[in-house]
């Protein structure tokens, strides 16, 4: 097994060893912008299929699109772009009162330019208006970030989260400690399910944080879903269903779909084809998608779920009050 550990240096090491030494037909499921973000030229250099990354930047998102380049999920700026606009619908909050924490890497900065452009669309003039702090990737050094935003007067009212759910759940917990009541949101990456595992048993650490989601979630009246779960029952039936191990079957049911395409020999070349001749299609995840020659994104589709007693549920932005997040 080859594991980067989340460091983009052991990525160009086992990338490079994939397809060099074991000769992969493709890269399927990289981790992580910073990761992804150097495994993916590597992929396009050596003409392997780089499919479905566990990332929604736009620095994986070649426009037009790479020969080589596929991706499942809808992207960062899709799901924040969903998450502040359903709050500027449903609140009373203002574009200037919406503050960032992130990693300090290239997620971080993905996450907080995506932002940026969406409260430019909602009227946003100043960029200096807005707070980022930030925090070292793979560390829990949030204090410094934390004692920033405590310091402001008056204090953001909406959060949006940039990071991993460990950094980002002692982030959250600090800031509730000392009173603050603002709105937490992050895109899907933070994973729901581990963050809410650590609400679970420190309430103040993640109760209420508002996650967009790429997937639907787990509505057993999709045919994905049921057979995803009926799968995962029979494979490992002491595992539980998370939104994360989701993502992954619906990525692997799309390259199935792919492969049985294909008349003849299954090569990097032929793959790729069979990739963009799916068109518009239907897997069972209750909205449709679609490949082709010009767009190599599958899906454009964000849902919202929050942490609740412990526990990922679906979300309905109009259960806000009109003065959510204000002290």
């Amino acid at each position: 097994m080859l594991d980067d550990g989340y460091n983009p240096k052991r990525t160009i090491k086992n990338m490079n060893e994939l397809i060099k030494k074991y000769k992969v037909l493709g890269i399927i499921g990289n981790v992580g912008t910073p990761t992804g973000v150097v495994a993916m030229p590597i992929a396009i250099q050596n003409r392997v299929l780089f499919f479905a990354p566990f990332t929604g930047a736009s620095a994986l998102r070649p426009y037009p699109p790479n020969r080589y380049v596929f991706h499942y999920r809808a992207s960062y700026y899709e799901e924040i772009k969903y998450l502040l606009d359903e709050i500027f619908t449903y609140t009373n909050i203002k574009p200037t009162e919406v503050a960032f924490f992130t990693q300090k890497d290239a997620y971080g900065d993905e996450i907080f330019r995506a932002g940026l452009s969406v409260l430019k669309e909602h009227g946003l003039q100043e960029e200096e208006e807005v707070i980022h702090v930030r925090y070292p990737r793979n560390t829990f050094y949030v204090k410094e970030a934390a004692a920033r935003i405590l310091r402001m007067n008056p204090p953001p009212r909406v959060i949006v989260l940039g990071g991993t759910y460990s950094s980002c759940s002692r982030f959250i917990k600090i800031l509730r400690e000392y009173g603050f009541k603002g709105i937490f949101v992050s895109v899907s990456f933070i994973g729901g399910e581990a963050l809410a595992s650590i609400a679970k048993k420190e309430p103040l650490a993640g109760e209420g944080v508002i996650i967009s989601q790429v997937v639907p979630y787990f509505d057993k009246n999709l045919p994905l879903v049921r057979r995803y779960l009926k799968d995962l029952k029979m494979l490992e039936p002491e595992k539980k269903p998370t939104l994360v191990s989701l993502e992954g079957y619906i990525a692997a049911s799309i390259l199935v779909k792919a492969l049985k395409k294909i008349k003849g020999d299954i090569t990097r070349e032929s793959i790729v084809d069979a990739f963009e001749s799916l068109g518009r299609f239907d897997i069972g995840i209750g909205v449709p998608l679609s490949f082709s020659s010009e767009d190599h994104q599958a899906s454009h589709y964000v849902w919202a779920t929050v942490i609740k007693d412990g526990k990922v549920i679906p979300f309905d932005f109009r259960e806000f009050s009109y003065e959510a997040g204000r002290e």
